[in-house]
């Protein structure tokens, strides 16, 4: 059985942080990657959905989205 769609709630202000994260022109790829992943999260994208676009491991984005909630 599938596992649910992860779920974080983004405040406008995160909202713009990312997306001024990935216009900002050259960024580490592994902070770009997390933004796009955290983006998805916030859309109700699984993290299996997201691991299929996104060189990322399911367990990657699962505990990216717990270091997210946690602060």
């Amino acid at each position: 059985m599938p596992r649910p769609p992860l779920q974080i709630e983004l405040s406008p202000g995160d909202r713009r942080v990312l997306r001024s994260h990935l216009k900002s022109g050259v960024q580490p790829v592994r902070s770009v990657l997390r933004a796009l992943a955290l983006s998805q999260i916030a859309q109700g994208v699984s993290a299996a959905q997201i691991a299929r676009v996104i060189p990322m491991t399911e367990q990657a984005i699962r505990r990216l989205r717990q270091r997210f909630e946690a602060g």
